[in-house]
């Protein structure tokens, strides 16, 4: 069955673009693949705006449809003559951190040109890296310029070459730049007769995404979104209760090779909502609290799209919270935020809204609703997928979303009376006097969600770390945290009081080369600082079930004070107005370690430093 024999989509609630005079919606019944909509776009909303970002000297560029699907045809053009094909699309994947608009664009230029997307985070370790080429069949590999990207993928290449040396390996090739595809003259280059799109299945592959995963044990796993899934993704925001068009979402915070950044994207394309973005550059712009703050508030954004850390770090900057205030809201996703912080901004008047979905089920939340919650960490499921809640325990609720008539998870786990649907294994709580609204709190398998969104697997790490001959026994904790910690109950002869701060270190030293090793192989939110290492006390040794495996969630109970005191350590560092990078690099690692020095240098001395 081709799109031209769809299956049909029917109208959703909310009405996109309805007082616009620069966009109109691309039909969005099932009929029009992705690709299609960019076309449409170029004919129907050519100025109407997709992107916004602020010069260095304040100004502002605005990149509108017209102008981005021509550089997505260029892009194309040189995918074609670089990566040619007979019959089934090849499989690219993207290995970069490159900025915004060119990594958005890339993606438009690779589907247009009829090939298979996978898009492959940077923080994957080589060994996870491999493993995903291999698992999904990767014929192509679009790399960074940097030497960090340029050396994991040619570690990912020799792993892959050892383990399955009769296989043909990917071949490489640099990422476009942002000056490759936005071209002076590109109002000559918006003819694409000599671009056909392919007829498609609906049901065919059109994207890879990956969930996360946390060492060699736990692999991150390849996720396909047909063709027709595409599409529902895009319709997510036609089941809010606002017209989102023209809307300029700040998106700076959001990383485009996760599944929320394409989720963003392809918002934009079915709303007519405006991206906020750092002004291209290579190497691209690594967000810190400054520069997010200072490009949304440059760009006019109305709604700043971001992860819980960023909300956590803005909360201490009066500043930011004032303008924020100002503002239609925050929308937050990909984990939890801490409920004083939350309370802290909305008690100060900025309106907080949720984003809750998968890469397998989609996002369930209303993007946006007609006004904010009161209850700001509860929301309501929209009509998107149809909730079925299952008990798992006196209070808590798993989630399965069961397909319906607008949407089909990606990853059919269960089916509930008769009807398939994906088991998320997130667990909600009611709200105990507003029937309908629901609130995440944590996950049936114990996945530890960082405030970043990231997510680590704590039972692997665990085992390795198990394996040193000074561990008894470990329980990591991290949710809701920007830094994974752990808890280790040492060996009998290897006991002491954690109060003796020397002892301490000195265990310390002594699992510290397991702890490398653990590190080597997990990706960078999931690695271990020595400093997040607690002990337990003599006296209080984790609690075991019958069957010799630590009860995790009374272990915590138990240890709460001690944890709470380590990251209270661990945020009063962070407070000296220093934001970690989201993603570390050559470049945003050199600019954190001279902001540090030069925030540690007295005034004279930095003044010296500045001048050299």
């Amino acid at each position: 069955m081709s799109f031209s024999e769809h299956q049909v989509i029917p109208p959703p609630p909310q009405k996109q673009g309805g007082q616009s005079t620069t966009f109109l919606p691309p039909p969005i019944d099932g009929s029009f693949t992705v690709q299609q909509m960019y076309d449409w776009h170029l004919h129907h909303s050519p100025n109407h705006r997709i992107f916004v970002y602020a010069r260095e000297d304040g100004s502002l560029r605005n990149i509108y449809w017209a102008e981005a699907v021509t550089a997505a045809y260029t892009c194309a053009r040189l995918m074609n003559n670089r990566i040619p094909f007979k019959e089934k699309p090849p499989v690219v994947a993207i290995l970069s951190m490159s900025d915004a608009i060119t990594y958005t664009t890339t993606i438009m230029g690779l589907q247009r040109a009829n090939y298979v997307i996978f898009p492959i985070s940077p923080r994957n370790s080589a060994p996870a890296v491999a493993r995903l080429l291999h698992e999904v069949g990767v014929e192509h590999v679009l790399v960074g310029r940097d030497a960090s990207m340029q050396d994991l993928s040619h570690e990912a290449l020799d792993i892959l070459g050892s383990q399955y040396p009769s296989a043909d390996l990917p071949q490489l090739s640099p990422i476009p730049v942002f000056g490759d595809l936005f071209m002076p003259d590109w109002r000559t280059r918006t003819n694409s007769d000599d671009l056909p799109l392919l007829s498609v299945d609906p049901s065919a592959t059109g994207l890879y995404l990956h969930s996360s995963g946390s060492s060699t044990s736990s692999y991150p796993k390849p996720i396909a979104w047909n063709c027709r899934r595409l599409v529902e993704h895009a319709l997510v925001p036609w089941f809010g209760g606002r017209d989102l068009c023209d809307v300029v979402f700040a998106v700076h915070g959001l990383s485009m090779y996760h599944g929320v950044g394409i989720f963003a994207f392809l918002c934009a394309v079915s709303s007519g909502l405006v991206l906020g973005v750092f002004e291209p550059k290579v190497p691209a712009t690594s967000p810190t609290l400054d520069n997010m703050f200072v490009s949304a508030k440059a760009t006019n954004s109305d709604i700043v799209f971001c992860a819980p850390y960023i909300l956590e770090a803005l909360s201490h900057e009066p500043e930011c919270i004032d303008w924020l205030s100002t503002r239609s809201g925050a929308l937050y996703g990909g984990g939890p935020l801490n409920k004083e912080v939350g309370d802290h901004l909305t008690s100060r008047g900025v309106f907080i809204f949720v984003l809750y979905g998968s890469t397998e089920c989609g996002v369930v939340t209303p993007i946006l609703p007609t006004k904010a919650s009161d209850c700001w960490d509860y929301f309501e499921f929209t009509k998107f997928a149809t909730p079925k809640m299952v008990a798992s325990g006196p209070d808590s609720f798993e989630f399965i979303a069961v397909k319906n008539e607008f949407s089909e998870p990606s990853v059919i786990n269960t089916n509930v009376d008769g009807t398939d649907g994906f088991a998320t294994s997130d667990l909600f709580i009611p709200h105990p006097t507003k029937p309908g609204c629901w609130k995440f709190i944590g996950r049936i398998d114990d996945q530890i969600v960082h405030n970043t969104g990231m997510k680590t697997n704590p039972g692997p790490l665990g085992i390795m770390l198990n394996q040193d001959p000074h561990v008894l026994a470990t329980v990591m904790f991290g949710r809701g945290k920007y830094q994974v910690g752990v808890l280790v109950e040492p060996g009998p002869q290897f006991s002491f009081d954690p109060v003796d701060e020397s002892k301490l270190a000195e265990f310390r030293n002594l699992i510290w080369p397991t702890v490398k090793k653990m590190n080597q192989s997990a990706p960078q939110h999931s690695r271990l600082f020595k400093e997040m290492i607690i002990v337990t006390k003599p006296g209080r040794p984790l609690a075991h079930t019958a069957k010799n495996t630590v009860r995790r969630q009374v272990v915590l109970h138990d240890y709460r004070a001690e944890i709470a005191t380590l990251y209270e350590t661990v945020e009063d560092h962070a407070r000296s107005g220093i934001l970690p990078p989201l993603e570390w690099n050559d470049t945003s690692t050199l600019d954190f370690v001279r902001n540090v020095v030069l925030q540690t240098l007295r005034p004279n001395d930095r003044q010296a430093t500045d001048t050299c």
